[in-house]
């Protein structure tokens, strides 16, 4: 179901995508925050990465509860932002592998990572943050 196609005919399927959305979105950061907190160097990072998940494993929960109460199925529908930051965050990886163009050292390269990793968990937050009761 896209956004402002055919199949968005009620502002209730507009609820139910966007429940679809971010159900998707979160689901993708339970796959991913373990992963990053396996690679952290740092044992504050990799806290954070650990805290996260049990934060965000509970806002799966909600969600699926919030799909049951409303009556709708428990899905998730492919989210364009997501798989566009987590693209950008791999294609960041890649680039950061090897001596750098402008012979920096490892160094500088772990920190240009690190950078990158902390940015892409960001913006994933962000996107999720509009979705978290405060």
């Amino acid at each position: 179901m896209g956004l402002f196609t055919k199949d968005v005919k009620t502002m209730n399927d507009l609820f139910v995508h966007q429940l679809q959305d971010i159900y998707y979105a979160e689901k993708q950061l339970v796959k991913a925050l373990p992963k990053m907190a396996e690679k952290a160097t740092d044992k504050q990072l990799k806290q954070g990465f650990l805290t996260h998940l049990d934060e965000t494993r509970t806002h799966v929960q909600r969600l699926e509860q919030v799909f049951q109460m409303h009556g709708a199925e428990v899905k998730a529908v492919n989210c364009p932002a997501i798989d566009g930051i987590h693209q950008g965050s791999r294609r960041g990886r890649r680039r950061g592998r090897g001596q750098g163009r402008a012979g920096r050292g490892p160094d500088q390269r772990g920190a240009g990572r690190r950078a990158l990793r902390d940015g892409t968990l960001w913006q994933l937050d962000r996107l999720g943050a509009t979705t978290r009761p405060q």
